[in-house]
């Protein structure tokens, strides 16, 4: 007898390796996926402007990074001294109109740079539940930033309004980057505040918009993290005690079938030698003697016999001062 319906997603014509390229953006789960990538050694940008929830406003960032053109200055906006961006998330903020826009020109040079050379695009989509300004530019703001409610109105994006932002992103993104592979998800994080009922909407309007895309442009690939914990897994077990966010377990098995899906015999191979060198890493001994002595010498030839395109720099770094620390210990 089953208990559940396992959902198996196909696998991936086009892999992930460690030297892929990879830029992920869009939702916090965004964040989530693109972490364990990081802590996985690929080559991995995550969320350059901050979480973004809403499409619009991501595609609209997006875009003018890639066509390096300066986000719109009438929507920079102050309060108590301090400056931000309605395009961006509230992370970034400065004491002054100019030290934040510096700041901003940098991420978006940083953002062309990275998706110029990079092979795989990961948006995830977390709400189709907008906030406008309710005077001009009348613009989709990404972050409200803790301005008064009656500057802005809520409304819920229509399909054609997500398929018309991504289009014309996608437009600037071929013209740089021809081969840019672009895959899709949906968060699985719930959106209370917009109730569950309303959660439920925005949800199936980006699956849609998404699956519109797709029949569109048949080269679009679609990861179901959406389906994969509220259609798989089917239980709070799988959630964080929020309710909201899935749980440690339920990220790794999200994690465990993107892996699968992207992942070669020898990405998984050499993801377990890193991951074996991190939980090295993270323990830390009370003893001084030959037997630590030795583990970290152990260590230290692991790290070194990993591929030398990964950045380990921090890593051998953090070894290097460990080693010498315990060698002045036993000294002491």
């Amino acid at each position: 007898m089953h208990f559940r319906t396992e959902l198996t997603p196909k696998i991936s014509s086009t892999p992930i390796a460690h030297d892929t390229p990879v830029v992920c953006v869009g939702s916090c789960f965004a964040d989530r996926i693109g972490a364990r990538l990081q802590a996985g050694k690929f080559k991995t940008l995550v969320n350059p402007f901050g979480v973004i929830f809403n499409p619009v406003s991501l595609f609209d960032v997006l875009r003018f990074a890639v066509e390096q053109t300066p986000l719109p200055a009438q929507l920079y906006t102050e309060r108590e001294g301090l400056w931000r961006h309605y395009g961006v998330h509230s992370q970034f903020v400065a004491t002054s109109k100019a030290e934040l826009s510096a700041l901003l020109e940098a991420q978006m040079h940083l953002a062309y740079a990275q998706i110029c050379e990079a092979k795989f695009l990961m948006i995830t989509l977390g709400t189709a539940w907008v906030y406008r300004l309710t005077a001009p530019p009348y613009t989709t703001v990404a972050n409200c930033h803790k301005q008064p409610a009656h500057f802005f109105e809520k409304k819920l994006l229509e399909v054609h309004e997500i398929v018309a932002s991504f289009e014309a992103l996608q437009a600037s993104l071929k013209a740089i980057n021809p081969t840019l592979q672009v895959i899709f998800t949906v968060s699985p994080v719930r959106h209370l505040k917009d109730t569950l009922e309303l959660n439920a909407v925005g949800k199936a309007v980006l699956r849609l918009a998404v699956h519109t895309l797709q029949a569109k442009y048949p080269h679009l690939a679609y990861f179901p993290a959406y389906e994969l914990l509220l259609d798989d897994l089917r239980d709070y077990r799988f959630y964080a005690p929020d309710l909201l966010h899935p749980s440690e377990m339920g990220e790794q098995y999200i994690w465990e079938k993107f892996a699968d899906t992207y992942f070669r015999p020898e990405t998984h191979a050499l993801l377990k030698k890193i991951q074996q060198v991190n939980t090295s890493l993270a323990h830390r001994s009370l003893q001084v003697g030959k037997v630590y002595q030795n583990f970290l010498l152990t260590l230290q030839k692991d790290i070194e016999a990993l591929p030398a395109h990964l950045d380990l720099q921090a890593e051998k770094c953090d070894l290097a001062l460990r080693i010498i620390s315990h060698d002045r210990t036993k000294i002491l």
